[in-house]
């Protein structure tokens, strides 16, 4: 469960990390410089333990690791392409995506395989990639009023998963 992924999460940091960082006049330097053998050295903020984790059903935070420095290398939004490989995930889960629509991958857990080709085709918008592109909004655009319904983002984009009430102007960021 969450707790076990937890775990996973926090013994891959202690194995790997360097030092924390943030952003400027943020309180919670969230952001962990790490080197993982074999993946690279780079910095993971917070928001995608969460994208590249339990949203998408990953327990591998190796995995984890390789899709952020896959994105990082990308220029892409970790949180906008773990929401949209999530709510494609969720939509699959449900039957109203098949494996027709995702170029014939069984999206019903996340292994590397899944995961490191979903982001493959976003970079190219190849196949499934053309859809995952347009984020969550495109997304709901193009498959229909019943996948809508599944949506889930705040003014167009996927929300974070915390707020920070204690600082006005990170809220604002947020907003």
């Amino acid at each position: 469960g969450l707790d076990e992924m937890q775990g996973k999460i926090d013994r891959f940091i202690a194995d790997h990390w360097i030092k924390h960082v943030g952003c400027f006049n943020c309180p919670r330097r969230c952001m962990d410089l790490i080197n993982a053998p074999g993946i690279g050295y780079d910095v993971v903020m917070c928001t995608p333990y969460k994208a590249f984790s339990t949203m998408v059903w990953n327990t591998d935070p190796a995995l984890l690791w390789e899709a952020v420095r896959f994105c990082n290398n990308y220029g892409m939004d970790t949180l906008e392409a773990g929401g949209a490989i999530a709510y494609l995930m969720h939509l699959y889960h449900l039957g109203l995506v098949t494996k027709a629509d995702t170029d014939g991958l069984d999206l019903t857990e996340c292994n590397r395989e899944v995961l490191m080709t979903m982001l493959e085709k976003t970079v190219r918008r190849e196949g499934v990639g053309e859809l995952l592109a347009g984020g969550t909004v495109g997304m709901e655009k193009a498959l229909g009023a019943e996948a809508a319904k599944y949506a889930i983002h705040t003014k167009g984009m996927f929300p974070h998963g915390y707020q920070m009430h204690q600082n006005p102007g990170a809220s604002l960021l947020q907003a």
